[in-house]
């Protein structure tokens, strides 16, 4: 009886011994992985034309770690990364360094580091988020499938750049304190969106969201006058009437002057470059961008 009790402990002593062997652990091989992943034609583009020029890293596969958990998003088309990618260097990055003096000196210093496409927008109860700038490092852009490349200008992702690059900029030279005082009791920080634009207009902002805060305020002067067609912009200050487009031209002042004072950039210059360039992407083929 003990033989029969004794043998299958001993067989199992001897097969958990093996397997302590079998499962050691090679000290010489890193749980990393080390290898390059191979570029494909897109992301060679990238390389040439963000990051080599500008160090600006472009994300367009979802990676989860640069998206925020409290919103459910889907990562961007592969197709559509491709003309966002080629739309915002043509329409943002070249049209400044065009502009600025040192050229691709002043976009190398002020652009963020890190570009994050995603697929779908980032909606919680009330609103929708378009962008969003983080520290002055990192912009993510939103509804990347939604894109309709000759359709940009109308659409929000050309308004949504420059927004978020006038919020990196002001992170760096903040906005002129005065700009502060012009509406300060008007700004309603939790509840903008139950404006309309009729109503924002007369109180003197270019948009609902501009009433949000100063800050937004500013950005929104800024990125909807260059983006804007002369005739949209009137249109704007007709809808704000007599008090509210007075309010309105006041803030773009500030606006042109903290341009030129603080980035030694001419917001008719940038304007009327902007306007050009949204004519001349009418006449490309974003079907054969070559990458």
């Amino acid at each position: 009886m003990k033989k029969i009790f004794y043998t299958p402990v001993l067989l199992l002593t001897v097969f958990v011994l093996a397997s302590c062997e079998k499962d050691e652990p090679d000290y010489n091989r890193s749980i990393f992985d080390t290898s390059t992943p191979e570029l494909n034609s897109f992301d060679k583009w990238l390389r040439d034309n963000y990051t080599t020029p500008y160090n600006i890293v472009v994300k367009y596969k979802l990676h989860d770690v640069e998206t925020d958990f409290a919103y459910n998003v889907i990562p961007a088309d592969l197709t559509k990364s491709k003309q966002m990618a080629f739309l915002l260097k043509y329409l943002w990055i070249d049209a400044y360094q065009e502009v600025a003096g040192d050229g691709i000196h002043f976009v190398r210093a002020n652009a963020p580091r890190l570009m994050h496409y995603l697929g779908s927008a980032e909606y919680d109860n009330e609103t929708m988020r378009l962008g969003v700038a983080e520290g002055g490092t990192k912009i993510t852009i939103t509804e990347v499938n939604h894109l309709i490349p000759k359709d940009i200008i109308k659409q929000n992702f050309f308004n949504t750049i420059h927004h978020e690059f006038g919020h990196i900029l002001n992170q760096t030279i903040d906005i002129p304190a005065d700009f502060r005082t012009i509406t300060p009791a008007s700004y309603a920080p939790t509840t903008w969106y139950n404006r309309d634009e009729y109503e924002a207009a007369r109180l003197g902002f270019v948009s609902q969201y501009a009433g949000k805060l100063p800050e937004e305020d500013f950005v929104e002067v800024l990125a909807r006058y260059i983006t804007r067609t002369p005739e949209e912009w009137q249109a704007t200050l007709d809808l704000a009437g007599d008090e509210g487009s007075a309010i309105i031209l006041r803030k773009l002042e500030k606006v042109r002057s903290y341009m030129k004072t603080s980035w030694k950039i001419d917001l008719e210059t940038l304007k009327s470059v902007i306007q050009r360039r949204s004519q001349e992407i009418q006449f490309m083929d974003f079907d054969n961008l070559g990458f």
